[in-house]
């Protein structure tokens, strides 16, 4: 089961930039940085020897692509 948790945060993220990525209004550039961040972040979880570090990393983009979700559709 916990596992499964450990999973929980890339999927969320894969969701949220996907989302952010069609509908989003940011500048290609802005786009590519997240695209980075997101690689960046699984390569630290399942391939290095810090996987908590890129758990959190990818835990901070879900919930930094949650709030500019939210944000930009209440405005």
């Amino acid at each position: 089961m916990l596992p499964l948790l450990f999973l929980v945060p890339v999927f969320t993220s894969v969701v949220f930039g996907v989302v952010f990525v069609v509908l989003g209004d940011a500048r290609p550039r802005t786009k590519w940085l997240v695209l980075g961040v997101f690689l960046l972040a699984a390569y630290l979880q399942f391939f290095s020897r810090f996987p908590l570090t890129g758990m959190l990393v990818q835990v901070g983009l879900a919930l930094t692509l949650l709030l500019w979700r939210r944000f930009d559709s209440s405005g």
